[in-house]
């Protein structure tokens, strides 16, 4: 088995119930992603289009991707990592720091136990609307 199949087949506890390889979480992440940045220029009248659990889903997904990595065994870890991050740098792109904490506050979750992800918000569209309040 090559270092990418390594990673890729590595299992990650995304919690005690339910455990996924970590490639298919980073194919997961980078799906989410993918579909927000598509909708951005939508409307919350598109009743298609992801909002803001959505949203809370695709950050969830990234949760398990850290768990991974932070677990993942140093074979493969070099290349797990860069895809993460340019998947982590499209995020960036469309995404601002959420100052107002709507994600938390939207959540109603410990925002004390979040990483960075949880503190971005897309800089338009669906998502943003909802988490607004509309």
């Amino acid at each position: 088995m090559g270092k990418a199949e390594h990673w890729q087949n590595y299992l990650t506890q995304m919690n005690e119930y339910a455990q996924f390889k970590l490639g298919d979480l980073v194919e997961a992440w980078r799906g989410h992603i993918d579909r927000l940045l598509r909708e951005q220029d939508s409307t919350l009248e598109d009743h298609s289009v992801w909002g803001a659990h959505d949203y809370a889903a695709a950050l969830h997904l990234r949760d398990g991707v850290a768990r991974g990595l932070n677990t993942l065994p140093d074979e493969g870890r070099f290349d797990a990592i860069s895809l993460v991050r340019s998947v982590d740098e499209i995020f960036m792109q469309f995404t601002e720091p959420d100052i107002a904490c709507l994600v938390v506050r939207f959540l109603a979750t410990d925002e004390c136990r979040r990483e960075w992800w949880w503190y971005r918000i897309p800089t338009r569209g669906p998502v943003r609307d909802e988490l607004q309040g509309g």
